[in-house]
């Protein structure tokens, strides 16, 4: 696939996910998954919703991508308290981990994210999600720069690991 600007679909452009940029770059099918991911989060969801032929689905296997997401998730966590510490929240770096829990809290349930709406996302019809995960994700996109919206995404992402585990355990992501 050729390194091309793609235009981001309306249904991505939510705050506060909305950049001010034309789009987006498609990147070569040999680059890795954790490269596409910190560039740009939902890059595979996005080419499936505009229809784009990628032969990469990594909703498909869960089982590989979520422990790339967990480990990228934990190395933005540690900037993140950092940042807190020295009173300098990185607003960039909290919107890409709240961007890695959505993309994981889909791919766990082994389908693409649809939307960034929150009532778009029907959350309310995944089977594997975190107690409260709707409202909870309200919270933390109205204000995801707040301390207390990262911790209760901290807390999702924790949950969400464990859902992840059991699921793994019980081979009902194969």
């Amino acid at each position: 696939m050729p390194n091309k600007l793609q235009k981001i679909p309306a249904a991505f452009l939510f705050p506060p996910f909305d950049k001010n940029c034309g789009g987006f770059i498609t990147f070569n099918e040999t680059t890795q998954l954790v490269e596409v991911l910190q560039r740009e989060p939902f890059y595979y969801d996005i080419l499936f919703n505009i229809n784009q032929a990628s032969s990469y689905k990594p909703w498909k296997t869960p089982t590989f991508v979520l422990q790339e997401i967990f480990e990228l998730q934990h190395s933005l966590m540690n900037q993140i308290k950092e940042g807190f510490r020295s009173r300098k929240p990185n607003k960039d770096l909290l919107i890409k981990l709240l961007s890695l829990f959505i993309i994981s809290l889909f791919w766990l349930n082994k389908q693409p994210v649809k939307s960034l709406d929150i009532k778009g996302m029907e959350i309310d019809k995944l089977l594997r999600k975190p107690v409260n995960c709707e409202e909870r994700l309200t919270f933390i996109l109205k204000k995801p720069t707040q301390y207390h919206a990262f911790i209760q995404l901290e807390q999702l992402f924790i949950e969400l690991e464990k859902i992840y585990a059991k699921a793994v355990v019980l081979k009902q992501l194969s």
